[in-house]
């Protein structure tokens, strides 16, 4: 069976392999699949979706991974076990490091993802090119990244007893009544987090959120120049070093986004709805994904809305108006 799990199966395959599931599929699936535009999904309609073959490679050899969702009123991050294949709605870091766990819990980097990340109506989208790749960490070297380790894995820890005493506790739960009086021992720990994190940092203590984001600004277009000299702080250099190119990792940030956007009129016309997506799309500092791009304009995003935006999309990539990276979509800058 390991040597199945290694490639994509043919449908006889899933048939011979798994005949009720094939069915399953065929009954539920591959109607809507086969009106995808995007030929991957359409032609092997019994996949689940593609494979993230990076992404496998860069979890080998981990036990663990860390991991957010993508669209969360509060923004948390966890370990899975590296077994966990994550779908679409995941967020996904190849790290078993406590110490970029325990940074990427903190304040700082959850005021960052709001500032950087996107909406979709009143929940923020954590989108890993704009919130993630321009996030600089601090150094995690000696006592300090030992102190952010040490309170991560109690954090983790307190989690984890929590959700074993109550079976129905989930992480949106903790994190949405983490302040409410109920888990104050977890409240606690993320401020004893917070205070290691701004220690790494080299903040004094008492800074506002402005001043936190005003000193993540500058630290980002000191890292951008550092990068550009090929001077790259990897956090997981023995991977990195020699699959990134310093060149293609800088990325400066102008200023910070706007927490608020306006909700545009959904065009019925194609003509008008392709004139509004290529607009949202170049004054986006960053690639957007289906989802943010649509939760830019009114209405729900039923089936429907999706489909709109899906075929749109692909229209305008063939014309060569914009382009794809990973599961976001990002048009070429004017000059």
């Amino acid at each position: 069976m390991k040597d199945l799990e290694r490639e994509i199966l043919s449908a006889v395959d899933a048939r011979r392999f798994w005949p009720q599931v094939f069915r399953r599929l065929t009954d539920t699936v591959k109607v809507e699949r086969e009106r995808n535009s995007r030929a991957a999904y359409r032609d092997k309609w019994w996949v689940f979706g593609e494979p993230r073959g990076a992404f496998r490679d860069a979890l080998r050899g981990l036990p663990r991974y860390i991991a957010t969702v993508e669209k969360s009123k509060h923004r948390w991050f966890r370990f899975l076990d590296a077994d966990v294949l994550p779908d679409n709605t995941v967020v996904a870091v190849a790290s078993d490091d406590p110490r970029v766990l325990g940074v990427l819990s903190s304040r700082a980097h959850g005021l960052w993802a709001l500032a950087q990340g996107g909406r979709l109506e009143d929940r923020p989208v954590y989108n890993k090119t704009a919130c993630f790749d321009t996030f600089p960490f601090p150094c995690l070297d000696g006592m300090a990244g030992l102190e952010i380790g040490v309170a991560t894995e109690a954090i983790e820890a307190q989690r984890q007893k929590l959700m074993a005493l109550d079976g129905a506790l989930t992480m949106t739960v903790l994190y949405n009544e983490r302040c409410s009086g109920r888990f104050d021992e977890l409240d606690r720990l993320h401020r004893e987090l917070d205070a290691a994190v701004h220690r790494a940092y080299g903040w004094p203590s008492g800074m506002t959120d402005e001043a936190i984001l005003a000193a993540l600004l500058a630290l980002n277009r000191e890292r951008a120049d550092q990068e550009a000299i090929g001077d790259v702080r990897f956090l997981r250099p023995a991977y990195q070093q020699d699959r990134v190119k310093p060149a293609g990792r800088a990325r400066a940030v102008e200023t910070l986004r706007p927490q608020t956007r306006d909700i545009r009129p959904l065009p019925e016309a194609p003509e008008k709805l392709a004139a509004e997506v290529l607009d949202v799309l170049r004054l986006e500092k960053g690639p957007l994904s289906l989802g943010e791009l649509s939760g830019r304009f009114a209405g729900p995003n039923g089936r429907r809305k999706m489909d709109r935006f899906e075929q749109m999309l692909a229209i305008l990539a063939v014309a060569g108006s914009i382009h794809r990276t990973d599961e976001s979509w990002f048009s070429p800058r004017r000059h």
